[in-house]
């Protein structure tokens, strides 16, 4: 315990949100988080954490998340900026490490590949974590195998979400500029729609170019109603050009109508648009066609995304959406962030704007 370190990160926000048919909404909040790192001990170790958000002023000015749920404010004139104030043990685990192998048991952050699938929904104030057994190894060569049973997961609305789930992930990356994933997410909710993915996932490099294929499908598993399937694809590419890096990508999660591609323990805020229209697929599915540009100004990083939304059931407009950020390192600890989303209504959803300032510093 004596060789062990604190951990703190604390975050300072400022969010705005306008959304047709709501009050426009504001909110600064404090996402505050103490842990303590033991030093290992004969292959253990441990680390547990405490997270509060906090918001400064009052939550009166916003809707904090679904009023069902006991965090959130109930504030529903308002348009949503999910991050409700409350306090929780956010990570204790114990963790076992030999010479290829890891365990790790207790409450965990877990992210799997991209977080496509599988992860912590780390933009959000309250991020999400999981009372989980992860256990991994590199038994073979270039091969990582991960495993994982989760028994419930602690939502970004400080909301607890029972289940009894399997997660398989094995990555190879015995190939020259190439890194192949194959996975299978078995989700087993006890009040939530269950789902069985596979998938598979290659991403690289040739030359200059940077490129991600993958594909899953998607059907019925556990309590779920048989005859649910729907595909997955993502097309991305990307190529430094002087100093930008320019990329362009094509995903889609498909839909019938009735049925479509779900994603629930996804960090689904990083994809189709920081407006988060699209958090959950709607019933015709979604395509996203998208080009982005990147690059620095000295430590600066800026960077701007255009989305074009369609339905994958029927091809109807959704709409569109700009993003732009920018990310100054003032040093290693402690960095500022501006961000901005606008997404223009055409069949989907409501015209809505975001802007982000903020403040995080971490030791």
């Amino acid at each position: 315990m004596t060789g062990g370190k604190p951990t703190l990160n604390t975050r300072l926000r400022y969010e705005s949100a306008e959304q047709e048919g709501k009050e426009d909404a504001d909110a600064l909040t404090l996402r505050a988080r103490l842990g303590y790192a033991t030093a290992e001990y004969r292959g253990f170790d441990a680390f547990v954490e405490f997270e509060g958000t906090f918001a400064i002023g009052g939550d009166e000015e916003y809707n904090s998340g679904p009023p069902s749920l006991d965090a959130t404010n109930g504030h529903t004139a308002f348009a949503t900026i999910a991050d409700p104030t409350s306090e929780e043990l956010n990570q204790a685990y114990l963790r076992y490490r030999i010479e290829n192998a890891t365990a790790i048991v207790g409450r965990q952050r877990i992210i799997l590949d991209n977080a496509r699938f599988i992860g912590n929904v780390g933009w959000r104030q309250n991020e999400q974590t999981y009372d989980a057994l992860n256990l991994s190894n590199t038994w073979f060569e270039d091969t990582k195998m991960t495993y994982v049973y989760v028994d419930e997961a602690h939502g970004i609305f400080f909301q607890d979400r029972d289940m009894s789930s399997h997660l398989f992930n094995t990555q190879y990356t015995g190939f020259e500029n190439l890194t192949l994933t194959g996975y299978a997410y078995l989700l087993d909710f006890e009040t939530e729609a269950d789902s069985r993915t596979l998938g598979l996932r290659a991403a690289g490099t040739f030359s200059q170019l940077g490129y991600t294929l993958e594909y899953a499908r998607q059907d019925d598993y556990a309590d779920a109603p048989d005859g649910q399937e729907s595909d997955y694809f993502l097309i991305d590419f990307s190529m430094p050009i002087g100093v930008v890096v320019a990329g362009a990508g094509y995903e889609s999660l498909g839909g019938d109508g009735t049925y479509a591609f779900m994603t629930p323990l996804a960090t689904a805020h990083a994809f189709q648009g920081w407006a988060d229209l699209f958090l959950a697929t709607p019933a015709d599915g979604v395509q996203d066609l998208y080009a982005v540009v990147g690059t620095k100004l000295g430590k600066t990083l800026l960077k701007a995304v255009y989305h074009d939304f369609s339905a994958d059931n029927g091809g109807a407009d959704y709409g569109d959406e700009i993003d732009l950020l920018a990310v100054y390192p003032v040093n290693e600890k402690f960095k500022l962030l501006a961000k901005f989303a606008d997404y223009s209504k055409d069949t989907f959803g409501v015209d809505t704007r975001r802007l982000w300032l903020q403040a995080e510093y971490a030791f």
